[in-house]
């Protein structure tokens, strides 16, 4: 079975068995180059490549992370209570005012 990504980081079944036709996710407005999986060269070039990456200082520390969730979460926060207090003064109800991401 090959999978695919969906859109919170996990994978999904791409197709279940050989017989059943494949269920393709659009993503844009072309079709893909290739639905066929990484072959044996693609992983062993990936995990050198992240290898490198690990010894270049591209990957931000716990404490880094941690301070960028924060300040998303922040922001977040701050763009919900606009939305809210612009739903409310465009004469929305409370409810959609909510559904509006307030």
């Amino acid at each position: 079975v090959s999978r695919v990504g969906n859109t919170h980081g996990g994978l999904k079944p791409f197709m279940k068995s050989a017989q059943e036709p494949q269920q393709q996710q659009r993503w844009g407005v072309t079709n893909p180059l290739s639905l066929a999986g990484p072959t044996e060269n693609d992983l062993k070039l990936n995990e050198q490549f992240l290898a490198e990456l690990q010894q270049e200082p591209v990957y931000e520390g716990k404490e880094e992370a941690q301070h960028r969730e924060r300040v998303l979460v922040e922001l977040t926060e701050v763009v919900n209570r606009w939305l809210m207090d612009a739903s409310k003064k465009k004469g929305f109800s409370e409810e959609m005012a909510l559904e509006s991401g307030g």
